[in-house]
C-alpha cells in the first residue's frame, strides 16, 4: 500500500488530466508538415493545453535576437521553426530550452483558426489557448499568428493585461 499522500495526489492529477484534459496529439497536417490534431470532440470554450502537477516554472522566457549573436545557426533556424517571433525582435523559448518544445509549439497558422487567447487558464500571468468553436476529432487546432504582432502598440491593444506588468 503506497503511503505518500503527494504521490497519490500527482497520480490523481495526472489522471485526471488524461480522463478530462487531454484532448490533441501531434500528427501530420493539411495546413504545413506537422499540427496539432484532435484525438476527441472539443467543445467550444474548452482550455486544450491544461497541465498536471505543473507548478508553472515553465512559462517562457522572451528573448530578443540580438542576445542569440554566439548561438550556433542551426540552433537558431531550429528555434525559428518553432517559435513566432511574438515581441519587438523577441522570441518566447521554453525556459528549459529548445528540447522541452511543448506540443503549443505545434499549432499551425489560420485565418480562420479556431483557437483563441485567453486569460481563463490555469497559470498566472500567461495567455492560454482555449477552443473558439466546437472542434472534432481529427481536426488541426489552429491559431491566428497575426495576433503575435512585432508591433508593441498593437501587442498592447491585442493584449491589454500585459502593460500592467511594464
Amino acid at each position: 500500500m503506497n503511503h505518500h499522500p503527494k504521490e497519490n495526489q500527482k497520480k490523481e492529477s495526472l489522471i485526471n488530466n488524461l480522463k478530462n484534459e487531454t484532448f490533441c496529439k501531434i500528427g501530420v497536417s493539411e495546413i504545413s508538415g506537422v499540427g496539432v490534431i484532435a484525438i476527441k470532440d472539443i467543445p467550444k470554450g474548452i482550455e486544450i493545453f491544461k497541465c498536471c502537477n505543473d507548478d508553472g516554472a515553465d512559462l517562457p522566457v522572451e528573448i530578443n535576437t540580438s542576445d542569440l549573436k554566439e548561438v550556433d545557426e542551426n540552433v537558431i533556424k531550429h528555434a525559428k521553426n518553432f517559435l513566432v517571433l511574438s515581441g519587438p525582435s523577441t522570441y518566447p523559448f521554453p525556459c528549459k530550452g529548445l528540447n522541452s518544445i511543448n506540443i503549443i509549439f505545434y499549432l499551425n497558422h489560420s485565418d480562420r483558426p479556431n483557437t483563441e487567447f485567453s486569460l481563463a487558464g490555469d497559470l498566472d500571468d500567461f495567455v492560454s489557448f482555449v477552443t473558439s468553436r466546437d472542434i472534432r476529432k481529427g481536426e488541426e487546432l489552429t491559431q491566428d499568428y497575426n495576433n503575435l504582432s512585432n508591433d508593441e502598440e498593437k501587442l498592447s491593444k491585442q493584449f491589454p493585461f500585459l502593460n500592467n506588468k511594464k
